[in-house]
This record gives C-alpha cells, structure tokens and sequence, in this order.
C-alpha cells in the first residue's frame, strides 16, 4: 500500500516537472523568435546606411545642380578623409597616433575652423593641447609665504631625530610639527600679510613637511595639573566668565611672553601685577566641571593584597565666584 501511494506522488511529480519543461520550451522558441526579428531588422537598417563616398555625395547633392567638378572635389574630399579614418584606426601604439594626427597640421584646420570635422576618427585625445600650465609669479611668491611662516619656530617646531624625515616626490625633508591649530595659525597669517586668503587656501599651500603631531610625535607635557587646568579654562569660557578657551592666549593676557620662564614664575616686573580679566555675570551659580584625580586601589594577586595609584575623571561642583578665585590664585 505505501509502494503504491509511492508510485503515485512519483508520477505526479514528474507529470509537473514535465509541464514546466514544455513551458519553458514555449518561451525559449518565443524569445528566440523575438530576437532573430529584431536582429534582422536591425541588418536591414544598416543596408540603408550610406558608406560610401560617392553615395554621399549623392545624398548630400540630392536635389541640387551643381557644376561636375564640385561634384568630383566633394568626392575627393570624402575618399580621402575615409582613407585617413582607414589608415588611422590601423595604428596600434598612442604615440604614432599622435604622430599621424600632428602631421595634418592641427593649427590650419583650427583656422579655418574644421577642427570639430576631424574628432570623430581621432577618437583619441590627441586633438587636446599638451603642455604644462602656466603658473603665476604671484601665486609663487604667495605660496612661498605661507610655507616662510609656517617654518617660524613660533608655529612650528622641527624634529630631532634622524628617522624624522618625509619623502614626497623625490624630495626628502625633515619634519616640522605645527604648534597650534591650522585655524589659529590662519588667524595669525592674515595678521601679518595685507591680501586675504581663504582658510582652504591656505591648508593647500602648507609645505608638506609641516604636519600635524600623532601620539608618538607629541612631545607636550599631558600631566593631571595641565590638564585639569585646561578643564577649568575651558568651563570658565563657557559660562561666559573668560573671553577664550585658549590657554596659550589666556596667558598672554597675564605675561610679556608665553614661551619666558621668568615671566610664567611671575618674576618679572612688568608682568608680575598683571591680573585675570573675567566677568561673573550669575556669580552665585552652581556649575559642575570634570578635574582628574588620583584614586589609590586595591587588588588581589598571587595570595598578597597590592595597591596602584591611577587617574580617574572625577566631577566636582562648586560656585562660580568661588572658582573663578581659586583659578586665579592657582594661576598667580
């Protein structure tokens, strides 16, 4: 009973498979059809293409009386450029296609404007013109200016090492490290020149050799007082109580010179009196900052109690008027 059953799920499955086999037969003899139509039409439609020169001629002369001899020198014209078309397309390399384009003497056909004629069978570029572009003196000299003053030891500090170098097309330079932000060394180059220059501009015509430090390139002190230090400066900045959150430009309103130790000891004379400018518009506000701090803990290992002192971001609040006074007496 289940062999017979067998059979019959086996005889209707095949019964199905053998339908879809003569549909899909049907539809290969009409897609096959389809596509000798149209490809039969399509060679009628090249029959009617006139190729040769004199059929040209006669189709472009239909229904005009003209003297013989126009008519022979319009078919001399069309040989003769189906023969240059000819011997051109047999040319395999680029440089003897240019060649043979340079020998039609480009300029008289740009004279008497018959240039666009011949692009159709110099399917290469050899029509474009070649040459180097032109350069200004004054975009020479400008882009030497901002490579002079990208250079200063002021923006830019060169590295010691012999392996500090970059190659760039042949040419090997020692590498220089940017001491500040592309944006404000932009600021500080319109400062000094009287022309205007865009900020995209001038990140073009850096040299370079002048980059941007990486991790293994800084060379900065990144110690939890600087930092928190920077933390506070920012905050204050936000709440409006300093005009920058810079803190190179912070210390030059309290300093001569930010790069002087007897100025940033506040031991010299001039600038030993000077004080933080700052405005509290809500003095009493409650703001919360992040400062670093380090936190000693406690670890297990092999059967002992061990103890590592690590920095942890910690958030702090406090008075703004409060803080602003600590900041100035840690600052003074």
């Amino acid at each position: 009973m289940v062999a017979i059953q067998r059979r019959k799920q086996l005889r209707k499955r095949r019964a199905i498979q053998y339908a879809k086999i003569a549909r899909l037969e049907k539809k290969l003899k009409e897609e096959t059809r389809k596509k000798e139509k149209f490809r039969k039409r399509c060679q009628r439609q090249t029959k009617k293409v006139l190729s040769s020169p004199e059929a040209k001629v006669s189709a472009l002369l239909k229904n005009v009386q003209v003297p013989k001899i126009v008519k022979k020198k319009l078919i001399f014209s069309e040989v003769i450029t189906k023969q240059l078309q000819n011997s051109y397309t047999q040319l395999n390399k680029h440089c003897d296609k240019k060649k043979y384009y340079e020998i039609l003497k480009p300029d008289l056909l740009k004279k008497y404007k018959l240039l666009s004629f011949s692009k159709p069978f110099f399917k290469h570029e050899t029509h474009k013109k070649s040459g180097c572009k032109k350069v200004s003196a004054q975009l020479i000299k400008v882009k030497q200016n901002v490579a002079d003053f990208l250079e200063k030891d002021e923006n830019s500090r060169m590295c010691p090492g012999k392996k500090d170098f970059i190659r760039s097309k042949g040419t090997v330079k020692q590498k220089r490290l940017l001491g500040d932000t592309i944006k404000n060394l932009h600021k500080k180059f319109l400062a000094t020149v009287e022309y205007k220059m865009s900020l995209a501009t001038f990140c073009r015509f850096r040299p370079f050799w002048v980059t941007w430090a990486n991790i293994k390139d800084r060379n900065t002190c990144q110690c939890m007082i600087h930092a928190n230090m920077q933390l506070m400066i920012m905050k204050l900045h936000e709440n409006k109580a300093l005009p920058n959150c810079n803190l190179t430009k912070f210390l030059s309103t309290i300093t001569c010179d930010v790069s002087s130790t007897k100025c940033l000891t506040r031991a010299c004379e001039k600038c030993q009196h000077k004080m933080i400018e700052y405005n509290l518009p809500q003095p009493n506000r409650i703001v919360t900052f992040h400062q670093w701090i380090y936190e000693t803990t406690s670890y297990e290992k092999d059967e002992k109690m061990k103890t590592v002192i690590g920095n942890l971001p910690h958030r702090n609040s406090t008075s703004l008027i409060i803080w602003v006074i600590g900041f100035w007496v840690i600052e003074i």
